[in-house]
């Protein structure tokens, strides 16, 4: 799967990784302009049931030391 890398080397073009946070926390989550759902305009690290207005639900953004990349989904076997 990797090794936790610096923070300041994830991908900030939305991709969803795994986000260590203080407190020995692991996030899903990716990078996000909130556009102020949260009362902030400013980019930030939010989990990833983030959601917009339609729903009127908003992530509280996250404060992320390291990241690594999501490992692959298990192989399915079988039809659906």
């Amino acid at each position: 799967m990797g090794e936790w890398q610096p923070i300041e080397t994830a991908p900030r073009d939305g991709t969803q990784i795994l986000l260590f946070v203080s407190g020995s926390r692991i996030e899903i989550g990716s990078w996000h302009v909130d556009r102020g759902y949260s009362g902030n305009e400013e980019p930030t690290w939010l989990k990833n049931d983030y959601d917009d207005s339609s729903t009127g639900y908003a992530s509280t953004p996250l404060t992320p030391l390291y990241w690594m990349p999501l490992p692959e989904a298990p192989a399915h076997e079988g039809g659906a």
